[in-house]
């Protein structure tokens, strides 16, 4: 991990405080962006899968028809966070972990 990630990190760590740990799979949703996020030791699993119409994060691998989805469903490993940039009319662009820590950091960066 770079100094400047570690240093974010270390950030939102201090500010969240032991408010943040626990087992939690979390989904949220900003604007276009639909982002997923699995505690750090994997505790509640948190489920991204691809289907004829779309992407989706669930709690359960069958929320979606399996015999609509293009690939199997696969859990989040522990600490992993994905996101889903989408809009009207468009197919959603997933924004993997590590290119997603980085979004996150130029933002950190830029006092956002």
């Amino acid at each position: 991990m770079s100094p400047e990630l570690r240093r974010m990190y270390g950030f939102y760590r201090w500010f969240f405080m032991p408010s943040a740990q626990g087992p939690a799979a979390v989904v949220s949703r900003f604007g276009d962006t639909c982002m997923g996020s699995v505690d750090a030791l994997g505790l509640r699993p948190l489920w991204f899968g691809e289907s004829d119409y779309d992407y989706f994060l669930s709690s359960e691998k069958g929320v979606v028809d399996l015999q609509n989805t293009i690939h199997d469903p696969r859990p989040l490993a522990p600490g992993e966070k994905i996101a889903v940039v989408s809009g009207p009319g468009k197919r959603g662009e997933v924004v993997d972990h590590c290119a997603l820590q980085e979004r996150l950091l130029r933002l950190f960066q830029q006092g956002r």
